[in-house]
C-alpha cells in the first residue's frame, strides 16, 4: 500500500496502517500489506511523494527505477521467505510420515 504525499509514518504515526483496514482485509484473505514509506527529502520530494509523475526520472514506473527497484526487492524478500517457510513445512512432513512409516 503505498501512501499518499504527507502521509508517511514520520508524519502520520501508525494511523495509516491502523485505521484504514486492510490489515483486517489481509488478515481475513490471507494477504499480505505491505506499507514501504517514501520519506522527504530536501527539495527533491519535500512532502515524501511516491514517484507516480516522475520526478525520480523518466523511467519512474519501470521496474529498474529507484523506487520501483525499492518495491521489487520487498516482494523478492517475501517470496523468498514464504518459499523457505514452505519447503521447511514440506520437510516436516516428510518426517512425519517416515516416523509414521517405522
Amino acid at each position: 500500500m503505498l501512501h499518499g504525499c504527507n502521509q508517511g509514518r514520520d508524519l502520520q504515526g501508525d494511523s495509516f496502517v491502523t485505521q484504514l483496514g486492510y490489515n483486517e482485509v489481509g488478515e481475513e484473505n490471507d494477504i499480505i500489506i505491505v506499507y514501504p514509506q517514501a520519506l522527504p527529502w530536501g527539495n527533491f520530494n519535500p512532502l515524501g511523494c511516491w514517484d507516480w509523475w516522475g520526478y525520480t526520472s523518466p523511467s519512474y514506473a519501470l521496474k529498474s527505477s529507484i523506487q520501483m527497484n525499492i518495491i521489487n526487492g520487498i516482494l523478492d524478500r517475501l517470496l523468498e521467505t514464504k518459499l523457505q517457510a514452505g519447503q521447511k513445512e514440506e520437510e516436516e512432513v516428510e518426517e512425519r510420515h517416515a516416523t509414521d512409516e517405522l
